[in-house]
Formats: C-alpha cells, sequence, structure tokens
C-alpha cells in the first residue's frame, strides 16, 4: 500500500534521521505494523533516490573530467605539432648559419690573400 500523501509530507519534513529516531523509539508502532512498514518504506526510497542522485552527479563529474581530458590531449598534440614544425625549421636555420659562417670565412680569406701571400712569399 502506498504511503498517503499526509505522511508523505511528514517524513519529507522531519527527514529520514528523525524518522529513523521514531522508529527506535517505537512512534511508529510494533515492528511489522502497517505504520512501521511505511516509515521503512519510505526511508529506503529516500536511500534509493540520495543513491541515484549521488550516481548521478558521479557520471556527470567523470563525463566532466572526461571532456577535460579530451581537450588537454588535443591541446598537447596541437603543442608537438609546433615544436616539431619549429625544431625542423630551427634545423634548417642552423644549415642556413653554418653556410653563411663558410662563406664569410671564404670572403675574409679572399680579403685578406694579399696579407697572405706576403707573409708566405716575404714580399710587401
Amino acid at each position: 500500500m502506498p504511503l498517503t500523501p499526509d505522511k508523505r509530507s511528514y517524513f519529507e519534513s522531519i527527514g529520514t534521521v528523525a524518522v529513523n529516531n521514531e522508529i527506535v523509539d517505537g512512534k511508529h508502532g510494533e515492528i511489522g505494523s502497517p505504520d512501521m512498514l511505511d516509515a521503512f518504506l519510505w526511508i529506503e526510497s529516500e536511500e534509493k533516490r540520495t543513491n541515484s542522485e549521488s550516481s548521478e552527479l558521479r557520471d556527470a563529474r567523470e563525463a566532466r573530467t572526461l571532456a577535460i581530458a579530451e581537450e588537454a590531449l588535443s591541446i598537447a598534440r596541437d603543442d608537438l605539432s609546433i615544436a616539431k614544425s619549429s625544431a625542423a625549421s630551427a634545423r634548417e636555420n642552423a644549415r642556413w648559419a653554418m653556410y653563411a659562417a663558410i662563406i664569410a670565412i671564404i670572403a675574409a680569406v679572399i680579403s685578406i690573400k694579399d696579407q697572405i701571400n706576403a707573409l708566405i712569399i716575404g714580399t710587401p
């Protein structure tokens, strides 16, 4: 037999702890009485509702956590791609810097060739 609206609203107004206390104090009759069963059934339904709400909150929190992790992974992949591109660009820039240094050495040798000849041959 379902709870009457009056009993349900009474139980809801005092809460599960108070209903448990009333059961212990014997305010809902003897064990097995309809009033006692109503109180037990209401407490059980409240616990199920609370557990269900907790489960839904946990599921929502886990879904948010997963979404954040997926976004972080996407950002990390983008950063890795940029880093790889930067590394390739740095290698190419280093190669061009080496070529420029070789050219600068050749230009320096050419510009002082007369001094080199003078040292080797001994003519001013």
